[in-house]
């Protein structure tokens, strides 16, 4: 599906000898809708950072195809404990691959598209220690519910063009997904200074994120300047590439490689360290 979708918004772009590069940063608000939000997962925040490429149709008309990165908290909880301040969190971190048609209205230049894509839901653990724990370590952390899932949507939005290569963007999008995640429900968490208690839900991602950030465009790409680059080097040149190998200490690597495992071995013996839980609740680390 990811190839298939690539090749596609590949073939669209590749039909002009001119495009726009645009990357753009920024961050976003996220709220659960429909049955997601009635199974109790958390509005959150987050940071994205896109590129993509921009084919002009016409003056006023424009394709946009690209990849977004999507970084999100969803809910965290800090409990004091005696030996260490204790985190839990929920986080999802997506890519999506997108297309939006773009229309140009002066200063102004609204857009909507849909979007693919997949990634995973976590859920986390973390705690820093008062005080350095056996072999000095100072903090632990873990995951405790990992998913993978693939989801769909729809964006809106418009670029507020500032100068010929800056522009704000704000927009919103929806992402969907069929399948559920594993989450901890943060409006049932307590902590009454001793023990911790709350209650570990699943549902299907459904969130509405709203976003505000800065896009760069970067012009001409893909153009027949860098085929003309390529060329020019090989005729002034008239060599191939080669690339020289070093030289070798055959009985140095070998002996780094019988430390390397042996050292291996040590470790792999060495049982990792795990939290000791009251239910919920730490009590201890080993």
């Amino acid at each position: 599906m990811k190839t298939t979708l690539l090749s596609f918004f590949a073939l669209i772009l590749s039909t002009t000898s001119y495009s726009q590069l645009r990357i753009s940063v920024g961050g976003f608000y996220s709220s659960p809708l429909e049955q997601f939000c009635v199974d109790d997962y958390s509005d959150g925040y987050g940071a994205d950072l896109g590129l993509a490429l921009v084919r002009d149709i016409d003056s006023t008309w424009s394709i946009e195809a690209g990849v977004d990165w999507q970084y999100g908290i969803n809910g965290k909880k800090r409990a004091e404990l005696s030996f260490g301040d204790y985190d839990l969190k929920n986080t999802f971190v997506n890519w999506q691959l997108k297309l939006n048609l773009v229309r140009r209205i002066g200063r102004l230049s609204p857009y909507a598209g849909f979007h693919v894509g997949g990634g995973k839901y976590y859920t986390t653990e973390y705690l820093a220690f008062n005080e350095p724990q056996e072999d000095q370590v100072n903090y632990y952390d873990d995951v405790l519910y990992r998913t993978s899932q693939f989801h769909y949507g729809a964006q809106l939005g418009t670029y507020v063009h500032v100068n010929e290569f800056v522009d704000l963007n704000i927009g919103v999008s929806f992402n969907k997904s069929d399948s559920k995640v594993k989450y901890i429900d943060f409006e049932s968490y307590t902590f009454d200074g001793t023990e911790i208690d709350y209650q570990e839900k699943t549902s299907a991602p459904f969130l509405i994120l709203i976003h505000a950030g800065i896009s760069i465009k970067l012009h001409p790409v893909f153009n027949n300047t860098s085929s003309n680059h390529y060329s020019n080097y090989d005729n002034d040149s008239g060599s191939s590439w080669t690339e020289s190998s070093p030289s070798r200490n055959c009985s140095s690597s070998s002996s780094s490689s019988s430390s390397g495992s042996s050292s291996t071995q040590h470790y792999e013996k060495k049982q990792a360290p795990t939290l000791i839980k009251n239910g919920k609740t730490p009590v201890g680390f080993k």
